[in-house]
């Protein structure tokens, strides 16, 4: 049907009333689908870091954990799978010299959280494990509580030396040369003072097995907004070796740390001594019990008369966040061992290790990374054995 000029004009004007009239429509339906779009992202992003929950009738448990893989190259010495073979370099039976590198997964973590509410008040509990059990590949304990109002029963970390105050981020699995953060059996109560100020009162079962009872231990800590404070100790008993008369020797660690947090970082300070207390102290258990009963050690908690041995350590850590989801940090610790009766000039006098650490986070789930590690033993003689770990870590988190 041919159309006049004039229809022609009509239609054309009707068609461009039309899209004017519908073109708010189809912009707030874009707006409206972008605004939907972007929560969408914004939810999936805030549950991509949220573990598995279960509840339901007064109940809830929650499941955790993460796969962690771990590629390392060390230099001088084989430290093994982490770096707490640095204590023996230079040791006839400590690390082997020469340049080594292994491939693992065995921090790889599991555990579960659970709340059953009760007429008495709400009790709580942890699991937890990684596989670093008989060395490397077998599943163990780490955690094992359950709380009850202010009473805490079972294993988790010891009490004396305060946590969450030198904020070193390093990917090794042993951590820095100074005050051990150890997990072990315990009793424990807590007091909060405040919404800030929190005490601790606790038995723990003593790391040493020639420990003669359960050690008594305490902790008290403000937690600011940017300023927090920590001061703990423990109190033990050693029984003294038969070759030194029998007996038990009184020993003792104590820990003071210190932090101050900004917008994007954080930096802490650590300080610690103890006497008879070398096993507190000591990476990856170490210490041996004194140079008559385990002349094979190099460092111990009692000397050849049988009394405690000395040391002190600090460490200090800083880190900063950095665009693109990422940060870097820096932490260095060390103990030092004064000089006892029947010493050595090739036993321990000193241990250091340091971190420089690179993480990035494509997605809050993913974390990928790169360490440079420097470790050294030096002993009372002035000799000295160090150490250059490089380290690529990437964990998947659920």
């Amino acid at each position: 049907m041919k159309r006049t000029g004039k229809q022609c004009c009509t239609g054309l004007a009707a068609a461009a009333a039309a899209a004017v009239i519908a073109m708010p429509a189809a912009a707030e339906t874009v707006a409206e689908l972008s605004a939907r779009v972007a929560a969408l992202e914004s939810k999936a992003d805030a549950q991509q870091k949220q573990p598995l929950t279960v509840s339901g009738g007064g109940y809830g448990l929650t499941f955790y954990g993460f796969v962690k893989g771990d590629a390392v190259y060390d230099n001088n010495y084989d430290l093994g799978y982490t770096t707490g073979g640095f204590i023996g370099m230079g040791t006839a039976s400590g690390a082997k010299e020469g340049s080594a590198s292994h491939i693992h997964a065995y921090e790889s973590r599991l555990g579960i959280k659970g709340l059953l509410a009760t007429d008495a008040g709400d009790v709580k509990f942890n699991l937890e494990g990684d596989f670093y059990g008989g060395g490397g590949g077998t599943f163990r304990l780490r955690h094992a509580y359950g709380e009850w109002g202010s009473l805490l029963v079972g294993q988790t970390w010891n009490l004396w030396n305060p946590q969450g105050f030198v904020p070193s981020r390093h990917l090794d699995f042993n951590g820095l040369a100074s005050s051990s953060h150890y997990r072990t059996p315990q009793i424990r109560y807590t007091h909060k003072f405040s919404d800030t100020v929190t005490g601790m009162i606790g038995l723990e079962e003593d790391p040493s097995s020639n420990a003669k009872r359960v050690a008594p231990a305490f902790q008290i800590a403000y937690n600011g907004p940017q300023f927090g404070f920590g001061f703990g100790g423990v109190h033990r008993q050693l029984e003294r070796p038969d070759a030194l008369g029998g007996g038990t020797t009184n020993g003792y660690a104590v820990s003071a740390a210190a932090s101050y947090k900004w917008s994007s970082g954080q930096v802490g300070v650590q300080y610690g001594q103890s006497k008879a207390g070398t096993t507190f102290k000591a990476n990856a258990g170490g210490a041996g019990w004194s140079p008559i009963t385990d002349p094979s050690r190099t460092f111990f908690d009692l000397d050849a008369n049988g009394e405690g041995v000395k040391a002190h350590g600090y460490k200090f850590a800083i880190t900063q966040k950095l665009p693109r989801e990422s940060d870097i940090s820096f932490s260095y610790g060390t103990t030092i061992l004064d000089e006892f009766a029947g010493f050595r000039a090739d036993d321990t006098e000193q241990l250091e290790g340091a971190f420089l650490t690179l993480r990035h986070f494509p997605t809050k789930s993913v974390m990928v990374g790169v360490e440079a590690g420097f470790f050294k033993r030096t002993e009372f003689d002035g000799d000295s054995f160090d150490n250059t770990r490089l380290q690529t870590s990437v964990q998947f988190t659920f």
